[in-house]
């Protein structure tokens, strides 16, 4: 379940990899839905997920205990909010689990943990209350290698008519930022994975191109927008990128990078 009115690459993600499982997945935006409540218990799902920004979370705690005033389907939330406010979400009426950083092996382990008849006790990144106890389940290591994973499957979202008018597309090509500026998130989240791996990943420019191939077919689409948090800190990645972009895509796109980032180089790479 969503609200905001946009593509979340978290859930993309998590539901790419869930259907390589073989599980079956579906997604509800509550903005676009008239009775959501009826719709989700309608749906019967075994498991319901909620990606949850700070600011989010009074909506989707309401909307979570109207469904359980029907339906005992257990809940994790993840997405920002619950990383950082883990503890407190967790101790919610109706939050089953709460999921801490980045979700692709968790949901797919707490859907066998159930599956078996367990309680997501031993999966990571998990945290729950338990007979008036907070338990916070070890972090597993990131996955470094974020080329190995499925490519984001953002196919549900057009049963939407809302998002079958899209002519921009998101994509995402890399994770983490390698600096610690006071606004941002990235500094509290790398002390949550210190020790558990290279924060700062980048994926492919053959992927990102074979990616953005794949789902350019028949669509609308007329301009890619980087849903990064920074790119151009690699400059042999962003020549690379630049060129190859030019040549087999040619949209135009729109990304963030930081001012020191843009010399003389990179602009003549992001002019191509």
């Amino acid at each position: 379940i969503q609200n905001i009115l946009s593509y979340n690459f978290g859930i993309a993600y998590l539901n790419a990899i869930l259907k390589s499982e073989g599980i079956q997945t579906d997604i509800f935006i509550a903005s676009l839905e008239k009775d959501t409540v009826r719709e989700v218990i309608r749906a019967k799902p075994d498991l319901i997920g909620i990606s949850c920004v700070t600011g989010e979370q009074i909506f989707y705690l309401e909307l979570i205990r109207e469904i359980k005033k029907y339906s005992n389907i257990p809940v994790v939330i993840g997405g920002p909010h619950a990383t950082y406010h883990a503890a407190d979400l967790c101790k919610e009426n109706g939050v089953d689990y709460v999921c801490i950083g980045e979700g692709e092996q968790t949901i797919v382990d707490l859907c066998r943990s159930l599956a078996s008849g367990k309680d997501g006790e031993d999966v990571h990144n998990l945290c729950m209350f338990r007979n008036n106890e907070i338990i916070k389940n070890p972090m597993a290591p990131l996955v470094e290698n974020i080329d190995s994973l499925p490519f984001p499957d953002i196919d549900f979202y057009f049963k939407y008519p809302f998002f079958q008018k899209y002519t921009e597309m998101p994509i995402v090509t890399t994770r983490g930022c390698p600096w610690d500026c006071g606004f941002c998130y990235n500094a509290q989240k790398k002390t949550i994975y210190k020790g558990l791996g290279k924060y700062v990943r980048m994926r492919t420019p053959e992927k990102i191109i074979a990616e953005l191939k794949e789902r350019l077919v028949n669509k609308n689409i007329k301009s890619i927008i980087l849903w990064d948090d920074i790119i151009g800190i690699n400059k042999k990645w962003m020549e690379d990128f630049c060129e190859r972009y030019a040549v087999e895509i040619g949209l135009p796109f729109f990304s963030s990078i930081r001012a020191d980032l843009v010399n003389d180089y990179n602009l003549s790479l992001l002019k191509k």
